[in-house]
């Protein structure tokens, strides 16, 4: 019985350090990550006479990779107002 117990004890304890192990990668994981770029590149701005708004409609948009396929795509119909990011 109290071979038992202690081996038991064992196995907690190792899943328990396992676990611990695991989150401490993924916390590394998460510090060494890169950073998403800005939402605006002070080096990359639009020209000065480029339109500072406007939005983009697309109406009823089928598609497929190659012809003779199925479409993967079928009368989609998008609306991108001015200032949205598409992601």
């Amino acid at each position: 019985l109290q071979i038992t117990n202690s081996l038991n004890l064992l196995v907690r304890t190792s899943s328990e350090s396992e676990t611990n192990i695991v989150s401490v990668e993924r916390i590394n994981e998460y510090a060494e990550l890169n950073p998403e770029a800005p939402w605006e590149i002070p080096a990359k701005k639009p020209l000065p006479h480029w339109p500072t708004n406007g939005s983009i409609q697309i109406n009823k948009l089928s598609m497929r990779y190659r012809e003779n396929l199925q479409l993967v795509l079928k009368d989609v119909t998008v609306n991108v107002e001015d200032g949205e990011k598409v992601m």
